[in-house]
């Protein structure tokens, strides 16, 4: 059973540097991969998690439990998973949230590929197996698979994925389109969790402590993967149903303060290594969220709204300084660019724009639709 608190990370990589010795016979040619996951108040939720980590088809893991400093029953049920798999190793924290959490395990692992995952969401029971596979197969730096949005109701089965689609094989150039443009085809996202990294991609780089904590992070990883193997097969179970997570939690607040700011650092690094082009990309999707952000808030009932728009407004009209650049990049929709436009000249020209199109011209396709389709 090891159960270790933050100051005594020294010694869980030297227990662990030694548990890799005695088993790397068993594992002759397979390489160490170290699981990450991180937990806070889920007690309802991580054994669900850490249960589909341990039954994993890939044997050779390292599983390190970050318990982010809960007050209920989530650490106990963590040091009790310690007693029963040897693999697994429980680091004990104050709170300081997801990105310091991730850090502490990552500092103490010893794998050569990291994994993460978070704690309320549960995995495939061959998802490394799968995943190491293509990286080991194609010569990849790091693999990324497809995510399916889970309930919190839902249970772990451990029977596997057994429907396996295309692997597609991407340089640095085509990775990053797909993470700034989110085309859906390839659902390569900001998530640091449904990949898996080569160690030395990611060794001098760490998550922030604020929310949003992957955006950037995981935009230096795919500008330092030569060759990223994408897995078209969704083996990460994603849970966006819990209530009090991260993602049901954020506030207007949080956007203004954490997540603008976590877009401004990912413009600042894109530019450090010298992607323009991808800024302007990065920048057009940025501008896209936040308008629609605007009319979600203009119809809400938040009695802080205003102040959250008047915020906004500020923000998006940014916009006008490189207007032309972020509407004429790859990914621009004219329409898109007439509403900002809108925007612009006068919020309220916009917003009734908004109202006619939601309300009248929408519906009134759908019907048209409809009656075809009929």
């Amino acid at each position: 059973m090891e159960i270790f608190k933050q100051s005594d990370i020294k010694s869980i990589k030297e227990m662990t540097a030694k548990c890799n010795r005695e088993s790397k016979e068993a594992h002759a040619g397979e390489p160490l991969i170290s699981v990450i996951v991180a937990c806070y108040n889920i007690a309802d939720h991580i054994s669900r998690c850490l249960d589909s980590v341990i039954a994993q088809t890939y044997d050779n893991l390292e599983i390190i439990v970050v318990d982010d400093g809960s007050t209920d029953e989530s650490g106990k049920i963590c040091d009790t998973y310690a007693t029963r798999d040897p693999r697994i190793k429980v680091i004990h924290k104050s709170n300081a949230g997801l990105g310091p959490a991730r850090n502490t395990g990552f500092e103490a692992s010893t794998g050569e590929y990291i994994a993460y995952v978070d704690g309320d969401d549960y995995i495939a029971a061959n998802m490394y197996e799968i995943m190491i596979s293509a990286i080991l197969e194609h010569g990849a730096d790091m693999s990324v698979c497809r995510y399916r949005q889970a309930s919190v109701e839902e249970t772990f089965s451990k029977d596997n994925i057994r429907k396996q689609n295309d692997i597609y094989i991407m340089n640095t150039d085509e990775s990053l389109f797909y993470l700034i443009s989110e085309d859906l085809r390839y659902v390569i996202q900001n998530a640091a969790w449904n990949k898996l990294y080569k160690r030395e991609l990611i060794q001098d780089i760490s998550f922030p402590a604020r929310r949003y904590e992957d955006m950037v992070y995981t935009a230096i990883a795919l500008s330092r993967a030569e060759k990223m193997a994408y897995i078209d097969t969704p083996l990460y179970n994603y849970v966006t149903d819990r209530k009090g997570s991260i993602m049901n939690s954020s506030t207007m607040d949080s956007i203004i303060n954490e997540q603008l700011v976590s877009y401004r650092e990912k413009d600042d690094y894109l530019k450090s290594i010298d992607r323009q082009d991808l800024v302007y990309m990065h920048d057009y999707m940025v501008y896209k969220k936040l308008l629609l952000l605007y009319t979600e808030a203009r119809r809400g009932k938040n009695p802080d709204r205003k102040q959250f728009m008047a915020e906004l407004k500020k923000v998006i009209s940014g916009s006008s300084k490189n207007f032309d650049e972020i509407y004429s990049c790859k990914i621009a929709d004219p329409h898109q660019k007439m509403r900002m436009e809108l925007f612009l000249k006068n919020p309220l020209f916009y917003n009734i724009f908004m109202d006619l199109n939601d309300n009248i011209v929408l519906p009134f396709r759908r019907m048209l639709r409809s009656r075809v389709a009929s």
